[in-house]
């Protein structure tokens, strides 16, 4: 990769670094089973995955009510975990590893901006071996454009991109002035990719347009 010194690359995490929909489809499936639900829509679960507290379960299940979600989520959460262990690094996107070294390898940092919570992003990238790569770390918020300026703050003095699959990762970057790269692969439709300078469609691309767009 070409020298990106001065450069810091801000990811998302679900839908961009990990395919997290292969840990929170089937632990909702057997948390539903447990507690006599339905079982969830898989489209449904992709498309509201960012979505950070009791708001994500409520986008799966519009019908039920908070009592039954607030005994709903944590059951998913505990079978979330118990999965991530067991899939580690694949749960990771195909040459997302090999993305994330060829950056700092090339001189520039990455950080992440997840609306996760922490226990969630703290497991994923640990689990997947990846944790140690990032230079700034900020979840847990529904404000991620607040999240990006905060990166940005605890790594100061570089040229930015941010990297991400939702409208919420390019309305973040247009909110402090940064340019954008929609992947392709993740959990949004073609409308939703709209709001990004580029698109990728695998982590390869992601590296060769995190070169170009910041050439110019």
């Amino acid at each position: 990769m070409t020298n990106l010194n001065n450069i810091c690359v801000i990811f998302d995490m679900d839908g961009t670094l990990a395919d997290t929909s292969q840990i929170t489809v089937p632990a909702m499936v057997r948390a539903a089973a447990d507690m006599g639900l339905p079982p969830p829509n898989e489209a449904r679960v992709k498309q509201a995955i960012g979505i950070n507290g009791p708001g994500f379960y409520a986008a799966i299940y519009p019908d039920e009510t908070a009592e039954t979600l607030a005994r709903f989520s944590p059951l998913v959460e505990v079978y979330e975990r118990q999965l991530t262990a067991e899939m580690g690094e694949a749960l990771l996107f195909p040459g997302i590893k090999e993305l994330l070294d060829g950056i700092i390898q090339a001189g520039g940092l990455c950080a992440l901006a997840s609306t996760g919570d922490v226990l969630h992003v703290n497991s994923v990238l640990k689990n997947t071996g990846i944790f140690n790569r990032f230079s700034a770390l900020e979840w847990g918020d529904n404000d991620k454009a607040g999240e990006v300026a905060r990166v940005m703050a605890a790594l100061p003095g570089r040229r930015y991109v941010m990297v991400g699959d939702k409208p919420k990762d390019s309305g973040a970057a247009r909110a402090n002035g940064l340019k954008s790269i929609g992947v392709g692969y993740g959990f949004s439709s073609q409308e939703e990719l709209t709001g990004f300078d580029a698109v990728a469609g695998c982590a390869v691309e992601v590296g060769q347009l995190i070169v170009i767009l910041m050439q110019n």
